[in-house]
């Protein structure tokens, strides 16, 4: 949502650029100094842009809706800027513990379980002894264990259980789950290294991008410093009208690459914190109580 707030600012000034360009065509082609077709293609260019500021605008609002949804209530006209900070917090340069990675919690949590019934499996095989203890005691009369008089009867007894034979049923069992727990090992490391993989695309992704950013900007310049050239000489009748509409389109194309390189580093680190289980940290979410769940370190 924040992304296309920053591409609508980016789509107005594209308007009001155009706008002013148009507005001097028509000046100058009143007074005889151009021709008609300078009005005629900045009324052109001035349409693609509105038509741009409206589709800017259609995604903005789809996204503040989505937005709600995930919310679950009003939300305020405006989204603030994530914090610089967060790009030291993901602590990108650091190798997060292996017991920490959300995917691999879960494969060891399914590798535990294959072990578990592994086990089990295991423990049928031989007998079970179980110990089975009584206590009676008749209240006015005799019992009839002993045949005293109110008196007190316990009794101990010990069972033995054993499948003699089930068909080799005990013995399948027992290599399933043992294939299950071997199964589950390579999960683990398979998702390491895939979780790893990731982890690594995404932090270049954020330093290339970040270094991208930083020759967008000085593009940028360079273009806003063209179009004031274009200006002066179209004033003097060396540059033409299309010299100004492609300047003004080039510095639009330009802050709208900067605006979606930015925001596309903004989403890797948000992407790498997640993979790499910070982000209850990151996001201050431990000891915190979310929609009736505590979510504890």
């Amino acid at each position: 949502m924040r992304r296309y707030q920053e591409l609508k600012k980016i789509a107005e000034q594209q308007v009001s650029g155009v706008a002013r360009i148009l507005e001097i065509t028509r000046l100058r082609a009143r007074a005889g100094i151009s021709s008609q077709a300078d009005p005629v293609q900045a009324q052109a260019r001035y349409e693609g842009a509105q038509a741009t500021l409206l589709q800017t605008e259609t995604a903005l609002n789809q996204w503040r809706e989505k937005l709600r949804t995930l919310v679950g209530g009003a939300l305020p006209r405006q989204v603030t800027d994530i914090p610089a900070v967060l790009v030291q917090q993901a602590q990108l340069y650091e190798n997060p513990p292996i017991n920490t990675l959300p995917d691999i919690i879960a494969a060891e949590s399914a590798r535990r379980e294959a072990q578990a019934q592994r086990q089990n499996a295991h423990a049928r095989r031989y007998p079970t002894l179980a110990v089975e203890g009584s206590v009676s005691r008749a209240i006015n009369g005799r019992n009839p264990s002993n045949t005293d008089d109110d008196g007190t009867y316990s009794s101990v007894m010990f069972a033995l259980n054993s499948n003699l034979s089930q068909g080799g049923a005990l013995s399948a069992a027992e290599r399933a789950a043992s294939y299950a727990e071997q199964a589950a090992r390579a999960r683990i490391q398979a998702t390491y290294l895939d979780v790893t993989d990731q982890a690594r695309s995404f932090r270049e992704q954020i330093l290339g991008a970040q270094r991208r950013l930083d020759v967008l900007a000085d593009r940028e310049q360079a273009i806003i410093q063209t179009r004031e050239l274009y200006q002066e000489q179209y004033k003097l009748g060396t540059r033409t009208a299309l010299d100004l509409l492609n300047s003004e389109q080039e510095i639009h194309l330009a802050a709208t690459d900067r605006e979606n390189t930015r925001y596309d580093i903004w989403n890797n680190v948000v992407n790498y914190i997640a993979i790499t289980g910070r982000s209850r940290a990151v996001y201050g979410l431990n000891n915190t109580t979310i929609q009736g769940l505590d979510i504890q370190p």
